[in-house]
């Protein structure tokens, strides 16, 4: 951890003892302010949305940013970032940060309207803010569309964001599942145990692999030959290693395929002859394959292949994640005669993990054996995911979400039941059990509906049940705001919240129902009222008409050109009239320059050194500070 200068503790010491002793001090501690996750909003470039990103490469970093979003003064602090989808990464960096919001200057009194009767006092110097941003990349591993719900802490409440990204094959990429394989010390003419090696294509268009042999040495005996792979599809190999003499044995294993970048791939291929009466099974160890956070165990046996008595004197068990739980009974192994001995691998990471098993036997002898094991991550990603609002439908008509589950983790899971909760909310589609498999190999298709009996907002949520290890069940928000009659948007108005001036909020997305007696035809889309120029349509709806009880949705964005409470309204032009929307929003500046002398001068005592060290302090505070 990089240390503070000395000279600058001091100096931050000495500018809190001018505080305490009387110095110039904000009127009021900013901790003091209002507090709560209500009074921040959060920014992501592009809306969250990543785009196309080719799989095996990573994406430009979107920021994703908390700032203050209420009117007036606040402090609030983000305590924790979490996210549990493969394929996203995020760099929340040191926490808890400051979110906070403060006037630099003097205030007006409030411009209160109809509109927006609680106004805040204006800011007159304009405002201060703290920010906090941490940076979020798309990796993607499976083809399509994927998502992954970032969970944010902020003054003890969580606010979610929701990335999405698409996934694309290259034309044909060629993967193995391990890049060496290491049998260990294997008895003369007997065979080890069968290694497997899993070549992938990740790509769209069928790899083939024109030859596939040993090179080096013929005591390694291959299983497998030529094959055309689909795209997203795998083919298996088998290696032995029989040693015939004593010694160190060394190959390579060589494919051969029409990959454009990688024509020819190696694995290094090792083994060492041992004339030994001990036989392990199996040998080399490869532990079952696992799910990170699920830890699996195999039983190793450890028999007396000769004709005289063994003495077995210890078994120890080296290695990351590997644990022996259950140690065999050391002494006196008869012929033919066996004790068993239990490997545990704790899976806590998709780190591929290799050890070694040293059994010590009959005085100075000493047998190693390798072990090795790998976890996948058992990955679920939903699009779309987090709050999914279904807009707006007319009472006793419906409206329907589709919802597209995949395994973007490398490992197979189950999702056991599928469900809807919430007035008015049902699932429309099979309950499972679905079982998809690790590398996007499967999707499955589910389907929720809002059916209203009555007026007003709807509330609900789609469950599901799997078998993730730490993930039994998980939730997407659902809601829907049901309209009785006529023509009826969702959201009936909205508050864009706080933001610097020029600067865009997010897009919120409008929708509008139609509750009438027959077709609808939508004219235009536009801004009035009084701050029009300080909202935009992002996109126009497509033309022609809306059935009865169907509707159509559009994207909003606020800019605010100057500072200041923002008010104007959606106007929906169509055939049975218009529909008004109010939006309402705040832009603020960021803080004027200061004079030091002016400003600094004037609060300071009459020693001359107080207003030093007051001019230092603002130079400190610019830089952890975000003048806006």
């Amino acid at each position: 951890m990089r240390r503070a200068p000395v000279s600058l503790v001091l100096l931050c010491s000495c500018l809190f003892l001018a505080a305490w002793l009387g110095g110039c001090s904000p009127s009021s501690d900013l901790r003091l302010a209002e507090s709560s996750s209500e009074l921040t909003g959060i920014f992501v470039d592009n809306s969250g949305n990543f785009g196309d990103i080719q799989v095996g490469s990573t994406s430009a970093p979107l920021m994703v940013t908390v700032y203050p979003s209420g009117a007036g003064s606040s402090y609030d602090t983000v305590t924790d970032v979490q996210k549990s989808c493969a394929n996203f990464v995020v760099m929340p960096g040191l926490l808890p940060a400051e979110v906070s919001k403060y006037c630099s200057g003097g205030q007006l009194p409030a411009k209160t309207s109809a509109v927006n009767a609680n106004a805040a006092p204006i800011c007159e110097g304009g405002y201060e803010t703290v920010e906090y941003a941490f940076p979020a990349y798309f990796m993607p591993t499976v083809a399509g569309p994927q998502s992954c719900v970032v969970t944010l802490t902020i003054s003890g409440l969580e606010k979610t964001v929701t990335l999405v990204g698409n996934g694309l094959p290259p034309p044909r990429e060629i993967e193995l599942s391990r890049s060496s394989v290491a049998f260990g010390e294997v008895r003369v003419n007997n065979d080890s145990t069968a290694q497997t090696i899993v070549v992938s294509n990740t790509g769209s268009t069928p790899l083939t692999i024109t030859s596939a042999a040993v090179s080096g040495s013929d005591k390694f005996v291959l299983s497998g030959s030529t094959a055309s792979i689909a795209g997203n599809s795998s083919y298996t190999y088998q290696l032995t290693c029989r040693p015939t003499v004593t010694g160190a044995i060394s190959a390579s294993f060589q494919i051969a395929s029409n990959d454009p970048d990688e024509g020819l791939v190696s694995v290094p291929l090792s083994c060492t002859g041992i004339d030994s009466a001990l036989n392990v099974m199996p040998s080399p160890i490869t532990m079952p394959p696992a799910r990170v956070s699920e830890p699996q165990e195999l039983m190793v046996t450890l028999q007396n292949a000769g004709t005289a008595a063994m003495n077995l004197t210890s078994v120890d068990l080296a290695g990351t994640d590997l644990v022996l739980v259950n140690a065999p009974p050391l002494g006196m192994i008869q012929p033919q005669s066996q004790v068993t001995a239990r490997v545990r691998f704790m899976a806590k990471s998709e780190t591929p993990v290799s050890g070694m098993l040293t059994v010590k036997f009959d005085q100075n002898k000493v047998q190693l054996v390798s072990v090795s094991a790998q976890a996948k991550l058992a990955g679920l990603s939903i699009l779309p995911d987090g709050e999914v609002n279904l807009g707006a439908v007319c009472v006793g008509s419906a409206i329907d979400e589709e919802f597209t589950a995949v395994a973007i983790g490398g490992a197979n899971f189950r999702i056991s039941n599928v469900r809807a909760s919430g007035a008015g909310f049902s699932l429309a589609s099979a309950s499972g059990p679905f079982d998809l498999i690790g590398g996007g190999v499967n999707r499955i298709v589910m389907r929720a509906t809002a059916r209203p009996t009555v007026a007003g907002v709807m509330s609900g949520n789609l469950e599901m049940d799997t078998d993730i290890p730490g993930q039994p069940r998980r939730i997407v928000r659902l809601a829907a705001t049901a309209i009785a009659a006529g023509v009826g948007a969702a959201p009936a108005d909205f508050d864009f919240g706080s933001m610097l001036v020029n600067e865009p909020t997010n897009v919120q997305r409008f929708a509008l129902a139609n509750c009438s007696g027959g077709p609808l035809t939508i004219s235009n889309v536009t801004i009035g009222g009084k701050d029009l120029e300080d909202f935009r349509v992002v996109e126009q709806p497509a033309a022609g008409s809306i059935a009865v009880g169907s509707s159509i949705t559009f994207p909003v964005e606020m800019r605010a050109r100057t500072a200041g409470s923002k008010s104007a309204t959606i106007i929906v032009t169509h055939s049975a009239g218009v529909t008004e929307i109010p939006l309402i929003g705040d832009g603020f500046l960021p803080p004027q320059p200061v004079e030091p002398i002016g400003t600094y001068y004037a609060c300071s005592t009459s020693e001359g050194s107080a207003g030093l060290l007051l001019l230092a302090m603002g130079a400190i505070l610019l830089l952890r500070r975000r003048r806006r």
